[in-house]
């Protein structure tokens, strides 16, 4: 009925993409793959694709069960990937995107894995060294949400050198 509506007032009806075809566990497969390859031989895959890859991932995150998807990223060990993404200074837009996965990562019951991984230093040097709004914000949500997973972890955030300085 809506796509009959669409189509006598002009408007094309809005198709599916085709990432929801394909099962998140398929996609997770793929993006870690394009991150393999990354590690194995940078000049093989582009930074773009990488970070397209990470993009899909967050996405897969905000539109979907985040608690899931985060599994099946855990599962794939997408972690190692995302903290060494944080170092790259020159790849604001990667940097970006991937405070923003391990931020929603931290929105799940998988915070304790974000928090352990060794993301957090990256994140800290993050806000207070970025020049770029979009980068602290990210990353500032993502420590935000471990700091509230428990006052071990709060307190030991507080306890940081810099951290004030870097909000």
């Amino acid at each position: 009925m809506m796509m009959a509506r669409r189509m006598r007032r002009g408007v094309a009806p809005v198709a599916k993409p085709a990432t929801d075809l394909v099962p998140i566990g398929t996609q997770i497969e793929t993006i870690v793959g394009i991150y393999n390859v990354c590690l194995r031989d940078a000049s093989y895959v582009s930074t773009d694709q990488v970070y397209q890859a990470t993009k899909q991932l967050r996405c897969l995150l905000v539109n979907n069960n985040a608690t899931m998807v985060a599994d099946l990223a855990l599962q794939a060990n997408v972690l190692p990937f995302l903290v060494a993404f944080l170092e790259h200074d020159t790849l604001t837009a990667l940097q970006t995107e991937t405070a923003w996965v391990l931020a929603c990562m931290c929105s799940t019951i998988r915070t304790k894995d974000v928090a352990e991984s060794g993301a957090v230093p990256h994140l800290l040097r993050l806000l207070a060294s970025s020049d770029f709004p979009e980068v602290r914000e990210k990353a500032i949500w993502c420590v935000g949400n471990i700091a509230e997973m428990s006052i071990e972890y709060r307190d030991k955030l507080l306890s940081t050198q810099g951290l004030v300085d870097g909000l």
